[in-house]
């Protein structure tokens, strides 16, 4: 492991600010038109136009976002590069956190990144809501602690730590051509690490004495079975939260295979879960996984995980 060669400040002085710029208002607003329309290739499209409109990058710039708050996007970041070419990313999960979130929730974001989802769930559960926000890379968490301070969001507390099934020190890795793709993982062409604490979640929950989660979101890069093992004692529990986990069915895991995953959540209380009709990047209807055999072998899906206390308080519209 090598120490202290990472990024780990945003560089003020050389942020550009393009909250003004009506090329990037109006691109974003096709792009949200696009993928409302949800054919066959809208979402490419949609970053298509964005590449040939919207100024070329180079270094951290500043935007409007389309759902009510301002955003500091990084260069060297594809989930980031998303939202400042078509203004949003993965823009079904937004809408399932619109329908699930009021005022007063509590709202954790395992895996920040940069803050979109934290400051969109601020949005929905402020002023007497809050925001848990985690994001262990160094050069990610400075920038989400820009976007907190950037919009004034008291309600969102962010932390520097990772989540895991135990207490621990671990080295976050970065990915050099895309930071929002940092795991707890070694690649097989990486030496370069930075030494982390790693928490559990529950403890965290009993050291800042949070009664009630209303959802929990965890997008860690392989590491979502460890989170979700960190937090059992909760999830076992008559107030366990509605989940959204990301799940790769050809990503390795830190400990198991990927079905492991789905396996955990099905065992561990009586989750039914969900995955989006149309893809993470689109507004479409949840329909139930009836089994393991359901879920998709390759790519990248969010699965939703609702008990039968949350229906109650769920309007139904959102499932198939």
């Amino acid at each position: 492991m090598k120490k202290g060669m990472l990024m780990m400040e945003i560089n003020r002085a050389k942020i550009t600010d393009y909250r003004n710029d009506r090329r990037i208002h109006y691109t974003h607003r096709i792009g949200l038109w696009l993928r409302s329309l949800g054919f066959p290739g809208s979402t490419k499209l949609s970053l298509f136009i964005g590449k040939r409109i919207v100024p070329k990058i180079n270094t951290p710039v500043v935007i409007s976002c389309l759902y009510g708050y301002d955003i500091l996007v990084l260069n060297n970041n594809y989930y980031v590069s998303s939202i400042y070419l078509s203004g949003t990313s993965e823009a079904g999960l937004l809408h399932v956190m619109e329908k699930v979130l009021s005022r007063g929730d509590i709202f954790f974001d395992v895996g920040a990144n940069i803050g979109m989802m934290s400051l969109y769930a601020w949005k929905l559960v402020a002023p007497s809501g809050k925001v848990h926000a985690f994001e262990p890379e160094p050069y990610n968490y400075s920038a989400l602690r820009f976007n907190i301070d950037l919009n004034g969001a008291s309600e969102i507390h962010p932390n520097s730590c990772a989540l895991g099934h135990r207490r621990q020190k671990g080295i976050i890795y970065p990915y050099s051509r895309n930071l929002g793709m940092a795991s707890l993982l070694k690649p097989d062409d990486c030496s370069l690490g930075e030494e982390i604490e790693v928490e559990r979640l529950y403890d965290y929950v009993l050291r800042k004495s949070i009664s009630r989660i209303r959802m929990l979101k965890v997008d860690v890069e392989g590491y979502e079975l460890e989170v979700l093992k960190g937090a059992s004692e909760l999830l076992m529990s008559d107030q366990a939260p509605i989940i959204c986990c990301e799940y790769c069915g050809n990503r390795k895991l830190a400990e198991g295979n990927p079905i492991d995953l789905y396996r955990f959540i099905k065992d561990v209380n009586s989750y039914d879960i969900y995955m989006l009709k149309r893809g993470d990047n689109k507004i479409s209807k949840l329909v139930r996984i009836a089994s393991e055999k359901n879920i998709p072998r390759s790519g990248i899906v969010n699965l939703f995980c609702f008990l039968p206390l949350h229906y109650e308080t769920v309007p139904n519209d959102i499932f198939a």
